[in-house]
């Protein structure tokens, strides 16, 4: 997890905010489903600004987005008036920026 922790992104996003680990999550699907979970990383970086890392240490699936996507949704729900983006970080060495 150190060396995930360590790419560029992931670290300027770490010194910008406040990081909460293992988050936990609830969301309400538009059938009224219910889906829980829990999100690696959210990085808090003001009041109204939350950024959700997701790190991967498998190949690249079309799933990781829609699973970060969730999430954003997610957090999007528990604060309607916050920004929230989502970053998926892959062991190789790169990332991707989601919703």
């Amino acid at each position: 997890m150190a060396q995930l922790r360590a790419h560029e992104d992931v670290a300027q996003l770490y010194a910008a905010g406040r990081a909460f680990r293992e988050v936990p999550f609830t969301r309400v699907l538009d059938d009224g489903r219910c889906v829980r979970g829990t999100i690696d990383c959210v990085v808090q970086t003001s009041e109204a600004s939350f950024t959700i890392v997701e790190f991967k240490t498998g190949a690249r699936r079309p799933e990781h987005q829609a699973q970060l996507d969730l999430y954003v949704d997610a957090l999007r729900q528990a604060y309607p008036s916050a920004r929230v983006d989502g970053l998926l970080v892959y062991a190789e060495g790169s990332t991707d920026s989601g919703a």
